[in-house]
């Protein structure tokens, strides 16, 4: 038991530390000084995209069948090697190479935390409790690393591009040290055929049919976490038509970030007194609300609402997940399962994120209104259905 608590609190750590990517303020600018147009850049983007929406589920049914533990291992420390690889890139074949080397990374390790948490927090508490607050207390404290990985790398970033893009390579190395002392979760996907690929097809399918609560919580969380974060690529533009200055735009990301730590706090204070659908809904009409209210009138008053798109991401990510992977038959599965989601969720995200920057570029203030269109049915539907199978 004493192990099982003690792996529990690495693995938290471990997707504490790892959130730090210190390099996020300076990618596009070291991309432009080895000579990259945004063409190339948006192309390197859809690289890693392509390696994580065609790896991601057999990752995912990899770290299931054998051992979520090594997966975890290998995903910090191939992505350590990754960021180590971006540093010493010149041009825009070395960016590519390492994009495909962190997709691949990124494959083997998605979802393998909250799988891992799952396993341990059920061994100490079969009511589910534990999970659904160590959850809520690494979604708040993965937004506070955010803030200090932004703020270590636009310091440091003002001096030197590739120290910082090494420097974040550090925070993998030491979450791949960490998973080596993990205990073994011991769960074991076992495989029902020869084929890997009917495999996965066969325990995705198990899991979702006769399943509607999972169809459905699988549905909330693609809404809650990537159509609403389609916004933030049009972010910056919408401070500066909003009028405000150039020189304290940064302070809008800080703004956003911290208000994406309080949603995660809020949610572990209010989220367990609201019933299932509730913890969905509600925010859902928040974000829509202020949306339509920037939409209708975007000035330096009203931008600020964007904090409640922050706070309205962290309160869901900190929720959706655990109720999500409440509703997953199979415990053996979970990995694979979240890869199932992480890949769909990649599907919806890429198409809102191009229909949004088209929007942007007739009017940038036509991607708020775009943004509720693309979110406000589904997220309507959604909500309905979710209170129908709560009754």
């Amino acid at each position: 038991m004493e192990r099982t608590k003690q792996s529990l609190n690495l693995i938290t750590l471990e997707s504490v530390i790892t959130y730090v990517l210190i390099c996020m303020p300076i990618m596009v600018p070291f991309y432009r000084s080895i000579g990259m147009d945004q063409g190339q850049i948006g192309l390197s983007q859809a690289v890693f995209t392509a390696v994580v929406l065609v790896l991601n589920v057999p990752g995912g049914w990899l770290a299931d069948r054998f051992s979520r533990k090594m997966a975890n291992v290998v995903g910090d420390f191939g992505a350590m090697l990754a960021l180590l690889f971006y540093a010493t890139a010149h041009n825009f074949a070395g960016v590519v190479m390492a994009e495909v080397m962190f997709g691949l990374a990124v494959s083997f390790s998605n979802g393998v935390d909250s799988s891992m948490i799952k396993s341990y927090s059920d061994k100490l508490d079969s009511t589910g409790q534990l999970f659904r607050s160590r959850m809520v207390k690494m979604a708040t404290w993965q937004f506070i690393a955010q803030v200090v990985g932004l703020a270590i790398g636009g310091l440091i970033g003002s001096f030197n591009f590739r120290l910082v893009i090494a420097l974040s390579a550090l925070p993998y190395l030491i979450g791949a040290v960490l998973s080596l002392f993990l205990a073994d979760d011991g769960h074991r996907l076992v495989q029902k055929h020869k084929n890997p690929l009917k495999d996965m097809w066969h325990k995705a399918r198990t899991n979702l049919q006769d399943n509607p609560y999972l169809r459905w919580w699988i549905a909330a969380q693609i809404i809650g976490t990537q159509i609403t974060r389609v916004i933030v690529w049009a972010f910056t533009p919408l401070m500066l038509v909003a009028g405000v200055p150039l020189a304290v735009v940064a302070a809008g990301w800080i703004i956003y970030t911290l208000t994406s730590v309080a949603g995660a706090k809020l949610a572990g204070l209010m989220a367990q007194k609201l019933k299932d659908w509730q913890k969905f809904a509600l925010p859902m009409l928040l974000v829509i609300t202020s949306m339509l209210v920037m939409g209708v009138h975007l000035s330096l008053l009203t931008i600020w609402l964007y904090g409640v798109v922050g706070l309205v991401y962290g309160w869901m990510k900190a929720t959706l997940s655990p109720i999500m992977q409440h509703h997953i038959k199979d415990d053996n599965t979970q990995t694979t399962m979240l890869s199932v989601v992480g890949s769909l969720g990649q599907l919806v995200y890429i198409p809102a994120v191009w229909l949004v920057n088209l929007a942007g570029n007739v009017d940038i203030r036509l991607t708020l209104i775009t943004s509720i269109v693309l979110l406000a049915p589904p997220a309507v539907v959604t909500m309905f259905k979710l209170r129908s199978l709560e009754k």
